[in-house]
This record gives structure tokens, C-alpha cells and sequence, in this order.
């Protein structure tokens, strides 16, 4: 049971945070690898680890939006808009995308954003990262290596510039005149709950 708070744990930790980390399915594959834990209390409650350490996630990014300048506040809303108008079912976006050997950050930056509304968006993503999780630790258990190496080497200077350079980038996103290339006159939300439907 230790070990499979402590996967969960590491791996809400991991979701929670925009680091360049690894992948979550290589940290429960490591643990799985050892022989302790049960595959499937270990890969869905894993899942639902990281769901909500992406949920935390979003709610960061809501909160820095909050903080921006009206006219970034204001581009933000213009691009929710946007989204909310274009995606009919964003939920069968969501579990589309997280079937992708791709970062889940993106999806998890339109929620802080409230382009995506976060209740569906966190059981899309639990649903069909636990499906996905499963699978690749299955199939990967042969060849990952354990935890600690994993870890090694990925917290450093690169790594701390490559958060500062993603923030950076996030905020100057938020500078391009988003509320007057979609052609919208909404005034910047006030400050408020980030995950707010």
C-alpha cells in the first residue's frame, strides 16, 4: 500500500506543476516493474492522481490569467469564446487528445482559461488516461528503468529556464491582440475562480 501512495503521490505532484518531467505511464510503469504493486489500483488510481494534479494545474494558470492586464484578460476571454463557440463535444476533444503520447499541458492551459469547462474535461481525461496508462505500462514494463532514474538529471538550471521560458511565453501569448482578430468587444472578465463551470 506504501508504494502505491507513493506513486500516486509523485505522480499528482508531476501534473501539478509545468516541469519537463517524464511521462506519468513511466512512473507507474517503474513502480509496476518492481513486482509490489497490483497493476490496476496502481494505473486508475494513478490516473485519477494525475486528473487532479492537472485539475491543480489549471487553476494556476486561471490564476495568473487573473492577474494580467485588462487586455490580456480580455484576449483571454475573447480565445474561451472562441473555443466555446467552435467545440461541440469538448469532452470527445479531450479524450481524443489524451489517448496522444503527447503533454497534457495544452488541454489543461484551455481549462485555466475556461475555453474547456473543467468538470468534463477532468472525467474525459481520467477515463481515457486510465485506459491509456494501462495499457503502455503493460506494454512498456520490459524495458523502463526504475524511478530514481527516471528523475535524474531533470531537476537543473535547463529545466527551471524551461519553466521560465513557458510562463514567458504563455503571458506574450496572451499580449496578441486575440478580443480584435476574432473580432470581439468583450471586456476583460473580472478577477474571479479560474474553473468556474
Amino acid at each position: 500500500m506504501e508504494s502505491l501512495l507513493s506513486a500516486w503521490a509523485l505522480v499528482f505532484v508531476m501534473n501539478a506543476v509545468t516541469f519537463p518531467l517524464p511521462p506519468a505511464w513511466t512512473v507507474l510503469t517503474a513502480y509496476y516493474a518492481t513486482g509490489s504493486v497490483p497493476l490496476l489500483p496502481l494505473t486508475l488510481g494513478g490516473s485519477a492522481a494525475a486528473a487532479a494534479g492537472r485539475i491543480l494545474f489549471a487553476w494556476t494558470i486561471g490564476r495568473l490569467t487573473n492577474r494580467l492586464s485588462a487586455e490580456q484578460r480580455a484576449n483571454a476571454q475573447a480565445l474561451s469564446e472562441a473555443a466555446n463557440h467552435k467545440l461541440r463535444w469538448p469532452w470527445l476533444f479531450v479524450v481524443i487528445y489524451s489517448f496522444l503520447p503527447v503533454p497534457s499541458d495544452p488541454v489543461f492551459v484551455a481549462v485555466g482559461l475556461r475555453a474547456l469547462p473543467w468538470a468534463s474535461t477532468f472525467i474525459a481525461f481520467l477515463l481515457a488516461r486510465s485506459v491509456f496508462n494501462t495499457i503502455m505500462v503493460v506494454s512498456a514494463r520490459p524495458v523502463v528503468a526504475n524511478v530514481a532514474d527516471l528523475l535524474t538529471g531533470r531537476f537543473n538550471w535547463s529545466s527551471v529556464l524551461i519553466v521560465l521560458a513557458t510562463v514567458a511565453g504563455y503571458m506574450l501569448f496572451l499580449r496578441l491582440p486575440w478580443a480584435r482578430w476574432l473580432g470581439t468587444s468583450t471586456p476583460a472578465p473580472p478577477s474571479g475562480p479560474a474553473l468556474s463551470h
